[in-house]
């Protein structure tokens, strides 16, 4: 592993998601980054994004109330399947698939706005003459450690697909994160209802001046992960997130290939140390 073996020579590694293909992996890198005190970073993006972070803001200042339901419908169609190319983004074995390659950016951001999953189940399966390894569509329901439950849809090959929206619901509001656009970051928008006003208000759209047009609009959001990095390097400022938040999400893509398994099943998620 070239985490394992940078980690071992003295160097801080900042890696791509998910952390490893396997649980077992996910678990070693974590405990010898935390064993080494080098900098370790995962690049999960979307909390990056100024609209999420205002949506944070929104829930933790209480203004949906206490919080019901949560809904997360993520549609497209991956650039190796449009294209059908076979890669470790396609593959199981390799960490590919709809839930692993795209569902771990989820998995990551609803225990960031939300707190812990305690349970949760999953539906694997894949379209039809795409002959791949890998999941296509993974449906998934889950309950946090607030008892706010809601279901996740995520699908690779769904051409013109809506995009990426998350819909939550509390006792006395509504908040919408959408992305229609194609592009996976530029293009969200962030809206509020309340019950004295049911008709979606336009908070924030994610404005990134930094963007040269012809560049991959994932860049600003990891520099800012990147340069975060570097301060841990350079200066000692611990930051996140860490191998050990890249662990906790292989520990919840674990636990829903196990409920997928078993019929979709929901499971206890093992929220210890």
């Amino acid at each position: 592993n070239i985490a394992s073996a940078a980690l071992q020579s003295g160097k801080p590694v900042f890696a791509e998601k998910p952390l490893s293909a396997t649980l077992d992996e996910a678990i070693s890198l974590a405990h010898q980054a935390k064993e080494s005190g080098l900098a370790n970073m995962v690049d999960f993006i979307f909390p990056e994004l100024e609209t999420w972070r205002q949506a944070k803001l929104i829930l933790e200042r209480g203004d949906l109330g206490v919080l019901r339901h949560a809904f997360i419908d993520w549609r497209m169609e991956s650039y190796d399947i449009r294209n059908s190319i076979r890669s470790w983004k396609t593959d199981v074995r390799g960490g590919g698939g709809a839930l692993t390659h795209f569902g771990c950016h989820s998995l990551y951001y609803l225990e960031w706005l939300f707190g812990q999953i305690t349970d949760l189940g999953a539906k694997l399966s894949t379209a039809p003459t795409l002959e791949l390894s890998g999941d296509s569509l993974a449906s998934l329901s889950f309950q946090c450690q607030n008892e706010m439950t809601g279901s996740m849809t995520l699908c690779s090959a769904a051409l013109g697909g809506t995009g990426h929206r998350i819909e939550i619901y509390g006792e006395s509001g509504m908040l919408i994160l959408e992305n229609r656009n194609s592009d996976p970051v530029k293009d969200f928008r962030l809206h509020v209802t309340s019950r004295e006003a049911l008709r979606p208000k336009l908070v924030l759209k994610e404005l990134q001046r930094e963007i040269n047009p012809k560049q991959d609009s994932r860049v600003v959001p990891v520099a800012r992960i990147a340069k975060r990095f570097i301060d841990w390097v350079l200066e000692g400022k611990k930051s996140a997130p860490t191998f050990g938040h890249g662990l906790r999400v292989q520990r919840l893509l674990e636990v829903a290939t196990r409920s997928d398994a078993q019929f979709g099943k929901m499971l206890t998620v093992y929220n210890g140390a």
